[in-house]
Order: structure tokens, then C-alpha cells, then sequence
């Protein structure tokens, strides 16, 4: 049962008062300090039956937030909301050039960690305009009480509804997170070395700090070794150090005194920060260059503390710094901790990741709904490495073109989405889908992309052709950041399997990226709530099995190596066109044999079958002019079906097996004879005939 609901088609699901009414009890806690993680199954309506709930709170009073993972999809949600229920909400958008007259300073002061709305918008001079038309001009009807609900992007919400410090520039009671908030959870801080150069009027202590960072990005450039772990960092910076004391002056200080010159650092740091706030706030006008040539980010003073905790340290820890070749990159854990309750909308979500970036209890409410599609499991290397080996034998362009020309051919398909690892795999494949001239029903997409979009929910098949791997350089680091104050965190594999870390919280953070994200993927064709006159389908193609999903008794398996796999898809596309023969000859014709010595028999009792045709003689070498002959058991007229009358009725009884095709074993007796044939199509057809038979029989 289907029904349309504003823009979206949804299941029946959407309307089930328990439903609502367990989204009811989460936005209505009064607990803030537990996070309520709604995880339903992709499509069943988390977001309208948080609208829903946002409504009837909105009669009572009551506000809500919701957070989004852009403009974009905060004004769709918006109108969204004014075409199902007829409620306006306010949205307010980032600062933006369209919104704001003086964006590159906001902008700046931004990246540079400083409240942007309480430094820069307070001696504005076009404040007054942009109450009217910009930026500011959004919060009026939201905090005014005049609209209870508002969308907003992630990052502007967290930063206008945080309240550590007992303050907060907008307040709500409610504030409902819409997909994957763990990005905001964690920031993200970098520097390159021509930002680090601009810190030119600096003190003596700043100065060989910042001396020392660009000669850690310089080692990595020349060395191509990037220091993401506590012992090579240390190692690394202790090296820069010793040719820094032969240097003499403040340079020889810091490598004699390093707690003393980096504290020191740290204190000026922090005052030249202050500085910067209080020009802002005393209404001096900061031009873009200004600030990016003079700023010192307030988190600039915590890279320089991390800096300092790697060098003292005696025992590996967990750091937040990474080096590459061309930045510094700083994550640093940010509490969120709005005076409202707060609420998750995540069907993928899990509730150890939110408890470690939130620090607060998260309740799990679940529901689920099983998915409606045929499911084929490869399991097959597609690694990011393996994807892009072209040498002979691997990947190479006749290898993805040969690969999708089988993938593509395994079943009837309208449209089809294919997502790959990253942009140089995307052209790749992309490549190969015009080669075998698939464009206009073949659409090529990559992992981590698009998050929460309805792009693909009409479209009736997916496939995944990689693992979702997550930056080998990147989930290391992520993972140290988000653990930063626990026991140390080894990215050590296991000597069994080189595809798995020893340490379990490694391992499964990575997994959780990667199975996620694949999760995320196979939902956005919608199988539990959207059917398709030709069935959903789903191909995974991966080198690990994914719980719930590949695991499953009803998965069709397609081998366990390349080579297997390649006879495997061959089989299957074999099947696919088999069972396409049979289902036109069955509609046609009403039902068919395999048995010869009855369809001998009934030749020659019945001049033809009730549908107007001899009866179908299943033999290899039968020339007769009918599709299912023709198409199945005629090899030198089809190189398709070059095989044996063997391998033809295992077949069928293989998409007998999965429900594809229909078929009954019968029990008959015609002419004293007994048969016991297996019925292709209608049961009821095949009797009519033999009791035709019996009648023709009892004339003569």
C-alpha cells in the first residue's frame, strides 16, 4: 500500500499512530540530558513525523530547531512542511554573499573562531539593512515568537543554540538533528604554510612555534610520510628541534625550553585573539586582509598546547594533530550542549559514536520496516587499490567495461545508480557505461556524497561496486581525536587479516563509516517504501559481508573469486533472459513441460493445447518456431544459450527455488499410463488439457 504525502511517495507506515506517537514522546521529553536517536528504516517518515509532532508542539508554545545538512535542504524541508501540513516555518541560512555586506570579514572571523554575530554585527553600519534584508533579517519571526519552527543548517544551529558558557544567541525547545550531526560534533581545524607565514608581526615565542609547524609540513613534503601518530610526530619534532638549537637566539630557546617558549606562545596567542574581539567589538572596521594577515584563532593556542603534550609525553597517547604535505590539520572535539532536548533523526546511526562525540546518554527508538528487492552478493575485492590497478589482469578499462556489460545484464532494469569510491573511479566507470551504451538508464555516483537526498528513491536498482573506504591518511586521526583522553589507539592490522586493525575501537569506527555509508547507498532507491513495476534490485559487490544486508537466506550469491564470479554472472544473465522466456511464453501459452514422453503423448491425442499451439517438446535440438525453444535450447542458433538441456532444467528449477518463475509438480494418469511431470505456468491450464485429452480418449 502506497500514498503521496507533499512530495513524497511513502509507506503506509508514515500514518501508524505509534509511530507518531514515539516521536511524540521523544520531542516532548523533558530530559535534556538524553539524546533520543530515532533510527527508522530509510523512507518511513522520520522527518515528517518530527514536522508533525513540530506542529502540534508549535500550538502549545513550544519551538523547535531543525538542523540540517545545508541551505539546500533546509528550504526544501521548509516547503516541504507549508505543502503537507500548511505551516510556514522561518529558515534561516549561513551567512552567505547574497546575505551578508560584509562576508569575507565575517567569514574570516569565522574561520578564525571568533561569534561573528556578537564581534562583526554589532558596529556594522549596514546593520539596519540587514535586519530588513539580510542576514539578521531571518531570526525576526523565529524569535519573536511569530513562527515556532525554523530550519537552518548543522553548523548554524550548533552555534547560535550552544551554551556552554550559559549563553546562547537563539534558544529553542527543541532542536532535531536531521541525518549525520557527528560532523559537527568534531571540528576540523587546518593551516598551510603560507597562513602560518602571515602571522607576521608575531611575537619572538610565536614566531619559532610557527618556524617549527612549517618545518614539520616541510619534512612531510620532502619525506612523503605523513605524521599522524604521537611517535613520529615526537620523533619528527625533536629532529627539528636539535638543527634549531644550532640555530641560537630563540630558536636554541625553544629546543632548550620547550614547555617555557610554548606556554608563552599559548599566553600571547590568546591575548592577540582577545585583541582582535575587542577592535571588532569596539566598532573598528576589519578588512578581510586584516584579519587574515593579524589573526590568531583562539584554536590556534590548542594546536600549540597538543604540540607541547606530544613533546612531554613518556607513553603513546592520542593525538588531534596530523601533518601532510600541505597542512596542519587540528580536530578537537565540540561539546554541544544546547538547553533543549535534543533529537536524532539517523537510521543509520549508532548509539556508542553519539555517546562518544555528544557526552550524553542516548536512548535508541527503532523501527523497521524489511525492504522489498532482489538482493545479488559478489563477494569480490573492490578496494579502492584494486579498483584503480590498470595493469594486465586487473582493472583496466576493458575489465569495467566487461564487468558492468555482465552487472547490467543480470536482470530488467529502468534505472540504475552506481556508486563507486571517489571521482577518479567515478570517470572510470563512467567510461564504461558509454562504452556499452547505458547512459540514459545508468547514472554513476561516489560514496559520501549527497547524504539524505531523495535523488534516486524512483529509481528500481543499485549497485555498489566498492567498499566505502574511508581515507586511509584521515581514519586514524578521526579516530585518536574522537578517543583523544583514552587509552592509546594503534592503527596495527591483524597479522590473520591485513583488512582489520587489532584495536576493536579502530575497527569498528572504520566499519561503521564504511557500512553506513554503503547502507545509506542501497537505501537511496527507498525498497521498503517505494516499489517499481520491476521490482527493486540490489547488487553489492564487496570484500566483506555486511550484516543484515548480504548475510540473508535469500541473498543470490555470485561466487567467491574474480573467476568464480565472472561464471557466476554469466549464469545469472543466462537465468535473467531464461526467466524472461519463460514468463512471455507462459503469458502467451498459458503453461509448458519438460516432460517429452507426455508432450509426445498429448501431441498425438490433442491436435493442440487450449491455446492454440502443438505442445512443447523439450528437447536440446527442437527447431520449432517458438520463443522458448528458440531463445533456450537451439545452441548454434544462440550463442546466449550455448548450453545443455541439463543445465537449462537446473536452471529452472533454480528460479523455481527463488519464487521467479511458477512451477507444480502433478501427478496425472492419461491412457492407463501414470506421468508425474513438473508444471511451468498454469496448473489449471495443463489440467484443462488433460482432461481434453481424456475426453478425446473416452470418444474414440
Amino acid at each position: 500500500m502506497m500514498c503521496t504525502i507533499g512530495h513524497e511517495k511513502v509507506g503506509h507506515a508514515i500514518e501508524d499512530a505509534e509511530l507518531i506517537d514515539q516521536m511524540r514522546r521523544s520531542m516532548r521529553d523533558t530530559n535534556k540530558n538524553i539524546i533520543e536517536l530515532m533510527k527508522w528504516t530509510p523512507g518511513t517518515g522520520k522527518t515528517y513525523a518530527a514536522e508533525k509532532v513540530a506542529i502540534e508542539m508549535a500550538a502549545d508554545g513550544l519551538t523547535t530547531v531543525f538542523a540540517m545538512l545545508s541551505n539546500e535542504r533546509a528550504e526544501q524541508e521548509a516547503e516541504a512542511m507549508q505543502d503537507r501540513f500548511g505551516y510556514q516555518a522561518a529558515v534561516i541560512k549561513g551567512r552567505n554573499e547574497d546575505n551578508c555586506a560584509d562576508f569575507e570579514s565575517a567569514k574570516a572571523l569565522g574561520q578564525a573562531g571568533h561569534g561573528v554575530r556578537n564581534v562583526l554585527c554589532r558596529k556594522c553600519p549596514h546593520r539596519q539593512t540587514c535586519f530588513e534584508s539580510g542576514y539578521l533579517s531571518q531570526f525576526d519571526d523565529f524569535q519573536s515568537g511569530r513562527k515556532k519552527i525554523a530550519f537552518m543548517p548543522i553548523e548554524s544551529a550548533v552555534n547560535l543554540l550552544k551554551d556552554n558558557k550559559g549563553n546562547a544567541t537563539l534558544k529553542a525547545d527543541v532542536l532535531v538533528f536531521d541525518e549525520n550531526p557527528d560532523r559537527v560534533a568534531m571540528q576540523r581545524h587546518s593551516l598551510t604554510i603560507k597562513q602560518l607565514n602571515n602571522f607576521s608581526d608575531s611575537t619572538d615565542s610565536i614566531k619559532v612555534v610557527i618556524d617549527l609547524l612549517v618545518a614539520l609540513i616541510e619534512s612531510v613534503q620532502r619525506n612523503g610520510e605523513v605524521l599522524n601518530d604521537w611517535q613520529p610526530l615526537k620523533k619528527c619534532t625533536r629532529r627539528i628541534l636539535s638543527r634549531f638549537e644550532r640555530k641560537g637566539g630563540a630558536h636554541a630557546e625553544l629546543s632548550i625550553n620547550s614547555e617555557s617558549v610554548l606556554d608563552s606562545a599559548i599566553d600571547h596567542i590568546s591575548t592577540a585573539s582577545n585583541e582582535l574581539h575587542w577592535l571588532a567589538c569596539l566598532g573598528f572596521r576589519l578588512s578581510p586582509e586584516y584579519v587574515v594577515q593579524t589573526q590568531r584563532p583562539r584554536w590556534f593556542a590548542d594546536i600549540v598546547a597538543e604540540l607541547k603534550r606530544i613533546l612531554i609525553s613518556e607513553d603513546s597517547i592520542n593525538v588531534s594533530l596530523v601533518v601532510t604535505d600541505e597542512r596542519l590539520v587540528f580536530r578537537q572535539s565540540r561539546r554541544i550542549n544546547p538547553r533543549s532536548k535534543m533529537v536524532v533523526l539517523d537510521a543509520y546511526g549508532r548509539i556508542e559514536l553519539y555517546q562518544q562525540a555528544f557526552y550524553k546518554e542516548v536512548r535508541l527508538r527503532e523501527y523497521e520496516v524489511k525492504p522489498d528487492w532482489t538482493v545479488y552478493y559478489a563477494s569480490i575485492n573492490t578496494s579502492k587499490t584494486r579498483l584503480k590497478d590498470g595493469r594486465s589482469g586487473r582493472w583496466t578499462d576493458d575489465k569495467w567495461t566487461e564487468m558492468l556489460q555482465w552487472l547490467t545484464g543480470l536482470f530488467e532494469f529502468e534505472r540504475m545508480v552506481v556508486f563507486v569510491d571517489g571521482k577518479e573511479t567515478v570517470a572510470k566507470a563512467d567510461a564504461a557505461v558509454r562504452s556499452i551504451e547505458m547512459s540514459q538508464k545508468v547514472t554513476v555516483d561516489y560514496f559520501y556524497r549527497g547524504r539524505g537526498t531523495n535523488e534516486y528513491q524512483d529509481f528500481d536498482a543499485v549497485l555498489i561496486l566498492g567498499q566505502a573506504e574511508p581515507r586511509s591518511d584521515v581514519i586514524g586521526s578521526e579516530c585518536r581525536a574522537l578517543y583523544r583522553d583514552d587509552e592509546y589507539i594503534s592503527d596495527d592490522v591483524k597479522s590473520s587479516n591485513r583488512r582489520k586493525f587489532k584495536d576493536c575501537r579502530l575497527q569498528e569506527y572504520k566499519e561503521s563509516r564504511q557500512i553506513d555509508e554503503i547502507m545509506q547507498c542501497v537505501y537511496r532507491i527507498r525498497p521498503a517504501t517505494h516499489s517499481h513495476p520491476l521490482g527493486k534490485k540490489l547488487i553489492v559487490c564487496t570484500g566483506f559481508e555486511i550484516e543484515g544486508l548480504t548475510d540473508q537466506s535469500d541473498v543470490i550469491r555470485l561466487g567467491g573469486d574474480e573467476q568464480c564470479y565472472t561464471t557466476s554472472v554469466q549464469a545469472e544473465v543466462r537465468r535473467t533472459q531464461l526467466c524472461n522466456c519463460v514468463k512471455k511464453h507462459c503469458s502467451e501459452f498459458g503453461y509448458f513441460l519438460t516432460a517429452s514422453a507426455l508432450n509426445a503423448r498429448l501431441n498425438k491425442i490433442l491436435p493442440q493445447s487450449q491455446s492454440g499451439r502443438e505442445f512443447l517438446t523439450f528437447a536440446y535440438y527442437n527447431i520449432e518456431d517458438n520463443t522458448l525453444i528458440s531463445k533456450c535450447e537451439k545452441p548454434s542458433d544462440n550463442k546466449t544459450f550455448s548450453v545443455s538441456e541439463k543445465t537449462i532444467k537446473k536452471d529452472l528449477k533454480i528460479l523455481v527455488k527463488r519464487g521467479e518463475i511458477e512451477a507444480h509438480q502433478q501427478t496425472v494418469v492419461l491412457d492407463g499410463k501414470r506421468y508425474s511431470p513438473v508444471v511451468y505456468g498454469s496448473l489449471s491450464a495443463f489440467l484443462t488439457d488433460i482432461e481434453r485429452a481424456k475426453a478425446v480418449l473416452s470418444e474414440n
